[in-house]
């Protein structure tokens, strides 16, 4: 029986209370807006790390990893990575992924080194074409990150239905990471 671990360690409606409400803000509006930001105040660069890229443009530094359908070219996921904001600890994560989702049912990741154990994260909203879950994740869960190979994502498209599953590289999170904290510390 595989348990399930939530993104920190307090209920998600007491850590949505605290400060986590704003950085779940933050990420929300960074996944969804950077392109519009970046048409206003200048270009998005993209910098490649393995298989992660960081973006970076004005007021804007996150980590993200694109996985697109080969015959469409649709997204298939996308997990994003960005500081949890001054005086916390671990990460912000998101996960966007086509709408069609059993809400439901939610979205975790899980490490094969810990079949048994998956990092769960909370839907926070959809669009026409995705949708987004996000959630704080320990230092402990972020240095798994850094030093894993691939994570499995997986979420049901129906209730009921099957686990879609999605082996997520994690190639390039280091020094992805170093980089983002690095445009962090620039402010973009």
């Amino acid at each position: 029986m595989t348990k399930r671990r939530s993104a920190g360690s307090k209920p998600l409606a007491q850590r949505l209370r605290t400060a986590l409400v704003p950085s779940l803000f933050a990420l929300v509006s960074a996944s969804f807006l950077a392109p519009a930001a970046a048409a206003e105040s200048g270009p998005l660069v993209q910098e490649p790390h393995g298989d992660w890229v960081l973006l970076r443009g004005a007021g804007i530094c996150q980590l993200r990893h694109t996985i697109l359908s080969a015959a469409s070219g649709a997204v298939l996921l996308e997990m994003l990575l960005l500081p949890p904001g001054q005086g916390r600890d671990g990460a912000l994560a998101g996960l966007r992924v086509p709408l069609g989702v059993s809400l439901p049912d939610g979205i975790a990741w899980r490490h094969r080194a810990r079949p048994d154990e998956a990092i769960a994260l909370a839907w926070q909203h959809c669009d026409p074409d995705l949708c987004l879950a996000a959630g704080e994740i320990s230092r402990a869960e972020l240095d798994r990150l850094r030093r894993g190979a691939s994570i499995e994502v997986g979420f049901r498209p129906l209730p009921g239905a099957n686990p879609v599953r999605i082996a997520v590289s994690l190639r390039g999170v280091t020094a992805g990471w170093r980089a983002l904290e690095a445009c962090e510390a620039g402010a973009g």
